[in-house]
């Protein structure tokens, strides 16, 4: 957020310019929305900010990046609150089966820090791969690592911070795959993390 109002950083100053213009488009879009007879009540969510890495000037695409949190602050000081209903993040946290519940919320919380119940955030992405090629397919550990990101989910719910997640199921094959390795319809049907991930939270 510093850089994104430090007027010396030109690089910056950018990105904050692009920011607001975007928020000119959702004006555009409220205006849209509320006149029409069959979308009047369809909420408005930001496009899907992702926490690509490191924030600065070397994200893991060598491109300038600013932290979701960061981000959706920066839009709501800037009015961004008037014509949106929340903010679309995309989180894909950590693969490991070891990390704690506690270490994965304080992940989110990074990612979610500027979600309020007023505008809460949708989680418009989050996955879990299986490397695993073989019919039938072992799930256990993604079954495992869904399990506790569904719990993790229901904290930030409890909070009124988390309107929405889907989860995204990855389709198409890569070289050397016979099966997509974030695919969730594996070997012809769903699998249990599937059909647990798909699953409402209990409220």
């Amino acid at each position: 957020m510093t850089d994104l109002a430090n007027p010396n950083d030109a690089e910056a100053q950018r990105v904050a310019a692009g920011y607001l213009r975007y928020i000119e488009i959702l004006a555009v879009v409220k205006d849209v929305r509320d006149h029409s007879r069959l979308n009047r009540a369809t909420p408005i969510i930001t496009g899907g900010l992702s926490n690509v890495g490191a924030v600065g000037p070397k994200s893991f695409n060598g491109q300038v990046a600013t932290s979701v949190a960061d981000t959706i602050l920066f839009l709501r000081q800037h009015g961004a609150d008037r014509f949106v209903d929340g903010y679309g993040v995309h989180a894909y946290t950590s693969g490991d089966p070891h990390q704690t519940v506690a270490h994965r919320i304080d992940v989110l919380e990074a990612i979610l820090h500027s979600c309020t119940p007023d505008k809460p955030c949708w989680l418009t992405e989050w996955a879990f791969n299986n490397r695993d090629q073989s019919c039938p397919l072992d799930d256990a550990v993604r079954l495992h690592l869904v399990e506790d990101e569904r719990a993790i989910l229901k904290h930030f719910v409890d909070q009124g911070r988390l309107a929405a997640s889907i989860y995204y199921s990855w389709d198409g094959d890569f070289p050397g795959q016979k099966e997509n390795m974030g695919a969730i319809f594996r070997c012809g049907s769903l699998t249990d993390a599937g059909k647990l991930a798909l699953t409402p939270l209990p409220k």
